[in-house]
């Protein structure tokens, strides 16, 4: 299979890039994001892959046919455990594409986000994202990608009827890249979720939302191409559906709609390479329910699997440098978790786990994820020249493990 690239759909014109394009295995999805102001165009993150089947573990993911879900990072805690999303009958009678958008539109969003970044040479720089969203709670609960929202600090949404609000940040799956936001009211238009178990290859489905971050609420149409597809954005492959309905940058985030009008995914990534056209991913509603729920009850997803160390990969070179050997070099340990539980501190080499030899920190964090909670497993490191070895149970993250630092811990 040739390389080919996968964008996801928030727009992004950087003033200082934010990731650069990363190629993994024999093929490459990629996330896009539009930065407004300073120069247009777009820029392509490396946060988003795909492989082909044939790819074995690596931070890198496979498109594969066969269902695919875990659980992400956790969230915030909830504002109100007591409200409700996705509280809607499913419609069953099929509209035309006109009577869709009149019914949907009310409830789809444009979201901007603004922050700070910081780059490899550690100048910050600010930028301000688009993407698309959809209220899915009369509160005023907004889904959308968490590639949408990633690193911002302040986050506006407006409606087609020109109103807006600023938003807040309630909670993230990074893992699945799920967002959710939440502006202040109570009497929101909410949209309609349907059940994304019952998605059959070729039924017509219609996309809104804002490509280019300019064109807003545009309506495009097709069908559905293709189901469960292991699509990779953060170093765990996620089950994603096939559509053949165009999408471009600014639609991260927007919705998915079946033909009687109801919500069936969230639009996320696409092949961004020349010759390549007609080729959508996006995440089944039934997962953004589930992940969307726990964080509104609990404050962050349940059962996600977690050792509680963040590292960085000791390369060959720094291996010889430093003679410590290839793997992960442990930078911090939760307290209370399972790494802590097990023995391992602050300056270990993780080199294997689980009898699989670890080559970066990032073959580690997929190696855990792919673990249940309360497995037991053999984790093999060095410290100071000596290898030691020792068993750990896998734990659950929840939103009060604390006496960490660094970035994406595992």
């Amino acid at each position: 299979m040739d390389k080919f690239e996968i964008e996801s759909f928030n727009s992004t014109s950087p003033r200082e890039p934010r990731r650069g394009i990363g190629w993994i295995t024999t093929a490459v999805v990629c996330v896009v994001c539009l930065v407004v102001g300073g120069m247009g165009g777009a820029f392509i993150s490396d946060k988003v892959s795909i492989v082909s089947p044939e790819a074995t573990l690596s931070p890198s993911a496979t498109i594969e046919n066969t269902p695919f879900n875990t659980p992400g990072p956790a969230a915030t805690p909830p504002v109100n455990s007591g409200d409700k999303v996705f509280t809607q009958e499913t419609n069953t009678q099929a509209l035309s594409p006109s009577a869709i958008y009149e019914k949907s539109i009310s409830s789809i969003v444009g979201i901007v986000t603004e922050g700070i970044t910081t780059n490899v040479f550690g100048y910050q720089s600010e930028f301000a994202s688009t993407g698309s969203g959809f209220v899915v709670g009369k509160e005023g609960y907004i889904v959308t990608n968490y590639h949408v929202v990633e690193n911002g600090s302040k986050f506006s949404v407006s409606f087609f009827d020109s109103t807006s609000y600023e938003a807040s940040l309630i909670g993230a799956d990074e893992d699945n890249d799920i967002a959710l936001l939440k502006i202040e009211g109570d009497d929101f238009s909410e949209i309609v979720a349907g059940d994304s178990d019952e998605l059959i290859v070729g039924q017509d489905v219609v996309v809104i939302g804002n490509p280019l971050g300019e064109l807003t609420y545009t309506m495009t149409r097709g069908i559905l191409s293709a189901l469960d597809r292991r699509i990779n954005i953060t170093g765990t492959p996620i089950s994603m559906f096939q559509i053949d309905a165009a999408v471009n940058s600014g639609n991260s985030g927007g919705p998915v709609i079946d033909a009687a009008g109801n919500v069936i995914g969230v639009v996320t990534a696409k092949p961004n390479s020349t010759g390549v056209d007609g080729i959508g991913f996006c995440i089944p509603i039934n997962d953004v329910k589930e992940i969307v729920s726990d964080i509104i009850e609990y404050g962050y997803v349940t059962g996600k699997p977690f050792a509680g160390i963040s590292g960085f990969t000791v390369t060959s070179q720094m291996s010889k440098y430093y003679r410590v050997p290839e793997g992960c070099f442990v930078q911090s340990v939760y307290e209370n978790s399972a790494a802590a539980a097990a023995g391992i501190e602050v300056g270990d080499v993780i080199i294997r786990f689980d009898s699989k030899e670890v080559k970066s920190y990032e073959l580690l964090k997929t190696l855990v994820k792919e673990k249940s909670v309360g497995d037991s497993v053999s984790v093999v490191f060095v410290r100071g020249g000596v290898e030691m070895t020792v068993t750990m149970v896998i734990g659950e993250y929840t939103s009060g493990i604390t006496g960490i630092t660094g970035d994406s811990p595992v």
